[in-house]
């Protein structure tokens, strides 16, 4: 629903196991304006081949040049909603949280919002990965795209679908 047609989305040979819901982020204390230049969190469940479920949230976060309250405010809503989810429900999340190197390393905001419920994926054996982009000003990577995996047996449940080490490689 974003004004611009800026929209997030899901591409998978998966079947659909229900039908995908748009969940509009609420940020605290901000205007109008700011708040039309955000998207929603594209929840997807999906039929994995041995007729398990697992779940997908799209993102696209509040850009850079927004207040770090409002990525904040970004990263609690999805964490909401996963932990909603049924506990032997395997979930991950992908897309554009655009978290810099330095907010995260002033606000500590992978450790704060991120690790205690999810696995950072390119940080699973993708030791020489730099990045996902390039901020010549201050010389300097960060992974503003991510992969986010958490398994069921995070959540108390039991895990059939697990992450591989070593199988994301960031080119």
């Amino acid at each position: 629903d974003d004004e611009r047609g800026i929209d997030v989305a899901f591409l998978t040979r998966l079947p659909l196991a229900e039908p995908a819901a748009l969940h509009r982020i609420e940020f605290d204390g901000v205007d109008d304006a700011r708040e039309a230049d955000t998207r929603g969190i594209l929840e997807a469940t999906f039929r994995l081949p041995d007729g398990s479920l697992l779940t997908g949230y799209a993102v696209h976060f509040p850009a850079p040049f927004h207040p770090t309250a409002m990525r904040i405010d970004a990263y609690r809503a999805l964490n909401r909603l996963a932990d909603a989810l049924p506990a032997d429900r395997p979930a991950f999340a992908a897309g554009d949280f655009n978290t810099t190197s330095t907010e995260d390393r002033e606000q500590a905001m992978l450790e704060r919002y991120v690790r205690p419920s999810w696995t950072v994926v390119h940080e699973t054996g993708c030791d020489g990965c730099k990045g996902t982009s390039y901020y010549p000003p201050t010389d300097e990577w960060s992974f503003l795209d991510m992969l986010l995996w958490a398994p069921a047996e995070r959540r108390r449940g039991g895990a059939t679908w697990r992450l591989r080490p070593g199988s994301a490689v960031i080119a």
